[in-house]
């Protein structure tokens, strides 16, 4: 019974992979000298984010990650795994979110295509910058509790004009450091 429990999730995990239909997103708080977080607006969108890229299986998490910091004009420090989140839409899976922080060695700020504009600033201040509730969520909580992983089930939804996120499942660690 174990076993055929086994092959029926392996094949349900194959059958998501092959459909698309789950996105892995690696998002990474990007942190300068005077620990002010990177976030930037998305060209013709009036949406600010954190970095992120959706990974597409060409590189590992690391590399892509060091690519992505240097397509903003930086080499950074290893970044550090901080949270794995599913993000819903009305109890659907849209994508797996993968959370890591990591500080600037060297570089000088330079926007990537799709990105308008990118400013440093304060933990605060990117709470009240970032239009998604669900990025400041997830990234309060990593930011509040940084000595472990945390994983979590967050679902996105509108209101009207408003953005709006709620938590699904609550916090909990996946490992202790």
């Amino acid at each position: 019974m174990k076993t055929l429990a086994l092959l029926l999730f392996s094949l349900s995990s194959l059958m998501i992979s092959a459909s698309g239909s789950i996105s892995d997103f690696h998002r990474l708080l990007i942190f300068n000298e005077k620990n002010e977080l990177l976030v930037v607006k998305i060209k013709d969108k009036p949406f600010w984010v954190t970095t992120g890229r959706y990974d597409k299986g060409e590189l590992s998490a690391e590399e892509g990650l060091h690519l992505l910091a240097k397509n903003y004009g930086f080499e950074i420090s290893k970044p550090r795994f901080v949270g794995k989140f599913d993000l819903l839409n009305d109890k659907e899976v849209l994508s797996v979110r993968h959370f890591y922080t990591a500080k600037v060695k060297s570089g000088k700020l330079k926007l990537p295509k799709g990105i308008e504009s990118g400013e440093w600033l304060s933990i605060n201040e990117s709470y009240n910058r970032v239009t998604f509730p669900h990025i400041n969520l997830l990234t309060k909580h990593v930011l509040d509790n940084p000595d472990d992983v945390w994983a979590a089930t967050v679902r996105r939804y509108k209101e009207g004009d408003q953005f709006k996120a709620e938590i699904i499942e609550p916090f909990y660690r996946l490992s202790e450091d």
